[in-house]
């Protein structure tokens, strides 16, 4: 007879499998395949799990298929976990924030480490189901729908005043300095920084029946059960329009770093909230009203631009022109688009051909050839990654923000994932080693993986692909 635990030791160190399924039920792997029912013929699926890479601004996090945990890049970002090592077991999901990592464990207990990570209460840490964030701060939803918070006082990581309402919480959402929490019955509380969406006093009246909470940088949108849109927090990210002026006929809200975005029932769109230098969103709503109705499925943004994925593929720019404002010099490349990165100052659309188009301030004119049958884009500050079909990755912009993968191109074969932070690259490959390239004190330099690997016996490569920060940057 096989045992499940003999078929799960020799595939767990390799794929990670989290279990075996039967049409029925999931099998116990306590028993044999005959002692849970199954007969010859029978069919029977393993559920695996694949490594996963969170980020802070300059560090990495690889979370393993075997619920292990490795940190690397700057250790006041998060970047060095190993005083950790025997607690960071049978881990289920990270979540950073800019500067601190934790993890959630299958008990539902957590583990934190970097920069403002400590918790009060270590003890309070128990029965986690999810964990939000904001820039200085988490927040976990307990299994019994409390609330527990850490990090800054200043970035929602105090809830003292709150803790009596946070009962029955299904859903948080996050600012960059505040939490709300939809409550069952349709409430929704909040707690940070008032100017970015911590205090929704002014709103109690309007947020009941809510469905859903989306949020900016700094505010929060709630969309209610009969349309209606609420939003609260900082005016230039669209936290004050006046209640009148808000859509009544939703069914959807989508939020970028500092507007909203509402998808009404007839599907066009209506958008509110304005950039740090002023240019006001609603040029986008004046320029849908002039030209056509558009139904928008997503939205990226740079610094100071904006770009629209259309339903048909097609893509709308507006904003300060040198930040990719302005896509007039590519509209007719913009057809069959199926989604948009951005960096700080530019934009990246991937085709449904698998080609990339490009506009605002990027250089990619000599890898024109090689940007074909992409798969998946990434963007970090300064630079694009771009993952291939055949498991090669392409990259261009800022050497110092990982434009330049020539190190460990030898190395990046195979990948089946990219992960990004504000300057270095990180990529899965299909054996689940990991090759960086970019800022070396951002994560760029992956040798202290590779030297833990090696010492632990793992069967894998992690190549040393860093690029020093310039001067100056």
């Amino acid at each position: 007879m096989i045992a499940f635990k003999k078929i799960r030791a020799p595939a767990s160190r390799a794929q990670g499998l989290q279990g075996l399924v039967s049409a029925s039920a999931k099998l116990p792997p306590e028993k044999t395949l005959e002692e849970a029912g199954l007969k010859d013929s029978s069919s029977i699926w393993a559920v695996v799990r694949r490594s996963v890479i969170a980020r802070t601004d300059c560090a990495f996090a690889l979370l393993r298929a075997d619920g292990t945990v490795f940190a690397w890049g700057d250790a006041r970002s998060g970047g060095d976990c190993s005083h950790l090592k025997e607690e960071l077991r049978e881990v289920e999901a990270l979540q950073s924030t800019q500067s601190a990592f934790a993890a959630l464990r299958r008990d539902g207990s957590v583990v934190a480490w970097g920069h403002g990570s400590q918790p009060w209460d270590c003890e309070q840490l128990r029965n986690v189901k999810a964990i939000q964030a904001t820039s200085c701060a988490f927040a976990g939803l307990r299994r019994d729908g409390t609330v527990v918070t850490w990090g800054s006082r200043g970035h929602g990581g105090d809830s003292e005043v709150v803790q009596p309402e946070l009962q029955n919480v299904k859903d948080i959402q996050a600012t960059s300095a505040a939490f709300a929490a939809l409550l069952d019955n349709g409430r929704v509380i909040t707690w940070g920084d008032e100017m970015s969406g911590g205090d929704s006093s002014q709103q109690q009246r309007e947020l009941h029946s809510v469905q859903c909470l989306q949020a900016n940088d700094k505010a929060f949108a709630a969309l209610r059960s009969d349309g209606q849109v609420v939003v609260w927090g900082d005016y230039l990210h669209g936290g004050l329009e006046p209640f009148d002026q808000l859509p009544k006929d939703a069914c959807q809200i989508q939020a970028s770093g500092c507007a909203f975005c509402a998808l009404r029932q007839d599907q066009t769109v209506a958008s509110f909230g304005q950039f740090w230098d002023g240019v006001d969103m609603k040029w986008f709503q004046q320029r849908v009203t002039n030209d056509r109705p558009v139904h928008v499925t997503a939205i990226q943004s740079s610094a100071a631009a904006f770009a629209a994925l259309l339903e048909d593929g097609s893509v709308l720019a507006w904003g300060e022109e040198d930040w990719g404002g302005d896509c007039s010099a590519v509209q007719e490349q913009l057809q069959h688009v199926r989604s948009i990165q951005a960096t700080f100052n530019c934009f990246a659309a991937l085709r449904e051909d698998g080609s990339v188009v490009t506009w605002g301030d990027p250089d990619e004119e000599q890898l024109r050839e090689e940007l074909a049958d992409v798969e998946q884009l990434q963007a970090s500050l300064g630079a694009f990654a771009a993952l291939r079909g055949d498991g090669s990755v392409a990259t261009w912009g800022s050497a110092s923000a990982g434009g330049d993968s020539s190190q460990v191109q030898e190395q990046l074969k195979n990948v089946e994932a990219i992960q990004a932070n504000k300057t270095a690259f990180a990529a899965i490959l299909g054996d689940g080693s990991v090759v960086t390239w970019g800022n070396a004190a951002s994560g760029g330099d992956s040798s202290a993986l590779q030297d833990f690997e090696a010492a632990a016996g793992r069967r894998a490569h992690f190549p040393l692909g860093a690029c020093p920060l310039a001067e100056g940057t």
